[in-house]
């Protein structure tokens, strides 16, 4: 996934719910583009990094390290639904966590340095009891 940047760099000033797109397979979860393995915790969670240089700006408009997520919950389906049949690809809820730098792209895209990933709304909904979140909309 490779985003073009509309913005210049984003601090969170608090959590902000955003949406990851994981592919569904056999072993587990992937991410679709850069496939890399997620692995949820007990309590349906995942932090993913986006290792040195996430946010490192290759040119002028696009980025393509970090973490990618959707701000648009209705965007994020939608992408879900092309790769689904192929793929296996789904939704989930996920958090860029306050203080954490990002970007918001031209399709209602966003990229971050990390992002907590939920496997289930009752893993994010549990999240949001205890922390302040926000949403992009």
């Amino acid at each position: 996934m490779c985003l073009r940047r509309t913005t210049v760099k984003i601090v969170a000033e608090t959590d902000l719910l955003v949406y990851k797109c994981l592919d569904k397979r056999k072993y587990g979860y992937i991410t679709p583009f850069q496939y890399l393995r997620i692995d949820f915790d007990e309590d349906d969670t995942c932090l993913i990094k986006g290792g040195d240089g996430a946010l490192q700006i290759e040119d002028v408009w696009y980025i393509n390290k970090g973490v990618h997520a959707y701000v648009n919950k209705k965007r994020a389906d939608r992408t879900s639904e092309q790769f689904k049949k192929d793929s296996g690809t789904q939704t989930h809820f996920a958090v860029i966590k306050k203080g954490s730098p990002y970007y918001i792209g031209d399709s209602e895209d966003v990229v971050t340095t990390e992002l907590i990933v939920f496997r289930t709304k009752k893993a994010y909904k549990k999240y949001a009891e205890m922390h302040e979140v926000k949403n992009f909309e």
